[in-house]
């Protein structure tokens, strides 16, 4: 029978309520499949790691390479000095110089230090001849292997992941070393401490430092011994001649009874010369009133 009239069929959609209690239960259906699916992901990232693991000659070059390295390649502990040294007074205390004091106590020990300095930098050594056999062994081993079920370029990319990963630390030399300044009053009422700290890396530079100021300080004294050595018997008697046998400063003269000397005009401490026009003759008060100073003239 077909419909006449203004009559049309109507399609209803019936919709059942869902309850709170239903809502939930989708909600932990939908993370249940979300859960599953990552740990099914997971558990392929890992198998496919393995496998390239198990099948890169690459990976298992690496692992022996490891094997004789790791021993070279251990980082010695941390080289430790302590120093600590008292002052009498406040006044010592607070002028009290820690860097040239510490570089003192390097040079006191200055053998057993640089050995010991030594021993930490061999690991270092090593390790950049292990860095050249990695980077060998990067380049002409990895992609040489393959597995059936896994892509050759994802092969390869999670071949150098692994590597990578595997790839032995740097070592790291490290040194503990403070010197500490104390000053305590009469009384113990106060107690006051400087503390100057130092890596390795500050250690070695402290020792190379200390060195190098030891060294400047005996071309020094070298320099001061070998001017005052040119001072000889004739040249001392031509300055007196030239200076009429007076004193340069006061006018005394040896007539008077006063002692002469040949003074350096401008110090040998100084960096002055044994030459005649830095030297002049002085008697004994001016010569002492004057000093390792440069008078004007």
């Amino acid at each position: 029978m077909v419909p006449s009239g203004n009559y049309l069929p109507s399609l209803f959609i019936y919709s059942a309520p869902v309850s709170a209690a239903g809502g939930r239960s989708i909600v932990l259906l939908l993370l249940a499949v979300v859960a599953c699916a990552g740990v099914i992901w997971i558990a392929f990232l890992l198998w496919e790691g393995s496998a390239v693991a198990r099948s890169s000659d690459a990976v298992g070059r690496l692992l022996a390479l490891n094997e004789q390295s790791k021993e070279r390649l251990r980082a010695l502990p941390p080289l430790t000095i302590r120093r600590t040294q008292e002052f009498g007074t406040k006044r010592s205390y607070d002028s009290a110089d820690l860097l040239a004091l510490l570089r003192q106590v390097l040079l006191e020990d200055e053998k057993a230090i640089e050995q010991e300095i030594n021993r930490r930098l061999i690991p270092l050594q090593s390790y950049a001849v292990y860095d050249r056999e990695f980077v060998a062994l990067m380049s002409f081993s990895v992609g040489r292997s393959s597995h059936r079920r896994i892509r050759p370029d994802r092969f390869v990319h999670i071949e150098r992941k692994i590597a990578e990963r595997r790839r032995l630390p740097v070592p790291v030399a490290q040194a503990d070393v403070s010197f500490i300044a104390r000053y305590t009053s009469p009384r113990g009422r106060n107690s006051y401490a400087r503390r100057l700290p130092l890596s390795f890396d500050q250690l070695r530079y402290q020792l190379n430092e200390a060195r190098r100021a030891r060294a400047e300080l005996g071309t020094v004294a070298a320099a001061r011994k070998r001017e005052r050595g040119l001072m000889t018997a004739s040249m001392r008697l031509s300055i007196l001649v030239r200076d009429g046998s007076r004193c340069q400063i006061c006018g005394i003269s040896a007539e008077h009874g006063a002692t002469l000397h040949i003074d350096h005009i401008h110090p040998v401490s100084l960096g002055g010369r044994t030459e005649p026009s830095n030297l002049q003759t002085l008697c004994d008060s001016c010569n002492l009133a004057k000093g390792a100073r440069v008078l004007p003239r």
